[in-house]
């Protein structure tokens, strides 16, 4: 492996992750959006499901991927931080697509502490980014009908937020240039409304503000 992949700064591992979540977040209110026009007043806190049935399967695909891979190269970012070696050696081992493990080596040092339901959404939103959204089985030979692409929940999607608001708070507790690019993302952009509300949070009112103009 080329030693230049692993730049000095992690700041374009950041990057890439927060392009990925911003995406995630696109299609997820884009598919949404139809969805919640019909609700009564009084269920507007409850979100639809976004299913198969109703999305068929490259919406649902598209998602869970995307929500994969946004958590992989965020995960990644963390490593690159925690040791840069390390995330090169991961990377050579051909394991930089395991999310549990990339979610492991976080967690020794900085004791993220996530419970089994987190552990279980990682493990799924694995198999997306390692095969299911992107072939139609597996190296080990698993294979998958459209039906099978799991539904996205308003449990599932608060996981999901779960895991990067707790990921990015300790990211930005340790390295300093990433926290001060997002302030100054802050102020260059009039849709984030500040710190004290989650970059995941943030993003997501970038994103529905986003699909309004399409």
């Amino acid at each position: 492996m080329n030693n230049k992949i692993i730049t000095d700064n992690p700041l374009s591992w950041f990057q890439g992750a927060a392009d990925l979540l911003q995406s995630f977040l696109r299609l997820y209110h884009l598919a949404m959006s139809p969805l919640e026009k019909n609700l009564k007043l009084s269920d507007k806190l409850k979100r639809p499901i976004i299913s198969y049935q109703s999305f068929g399967a490259l919406t649902t695909m598209g998602i869970n991927l995307l929500a994969g891979l946004s958590i992989e190269i965020l995960f990644k970012t963390c490593i690159h931080v925690i040791d840069k070696n390390e995330l090169k050696k991961i990377i050579e081992n051909n394991k930089g697509h395991c999310l549990v493990l990339l979610y492991n080596k976080i967690n020794d040092s900085w004791n993220l502490n996530f419970d089994k339901n987190y552990i279980t959404l990682l493990q799924e939103l694995e198999e997306y980014v390692l095969w299911k959204g992107k072939y139609p089985e597996s190296k080990k030979g698993n294979s998958f009908h459209a039906t099978t692409h799991r539904s996205v929940s308003d449990k599932k999607f608060d996981k999901i937020k779960f895991i990067w608001e707790k990921t990015t708070s300790e990211l930005f507790k340790k390295h300093q240039v990433l926290l001060l690019y997002y302030k100054t993302s802050i102020a260059q952009n009039n849709y984030y409304k500040s710190t004290e509300t989650s970059y995941f949070e943030n993003e997501e009112q970038n994103a529905m503000k986003a699909i309004k103009q399409f």
